[in-house]
């Protein structure tokens, strides 16, 4: 998951691991951003 600051927007990148080219993009409006440290967070409410 991408945060593009210039946008204050997030989007979902898939990369190639051995060349690190852009494969796919998903963006969509999700009304707020993914924040950083998303993937390490844990909440009960989820």
């Amino acid at each position: 998951v991408m945060l593009d600051g210039t946008k204050n927007s997030s989007f979902l990148l898939i990369l190639d691991a051995k060349s690190f080219k852009e494969i796919a993009r998903a963006e969509m409006e999700l009304g707020k951003i993914v924040p950083y440290g998303f993937h390490g967070l844990w909440n009960d409410l989820y």
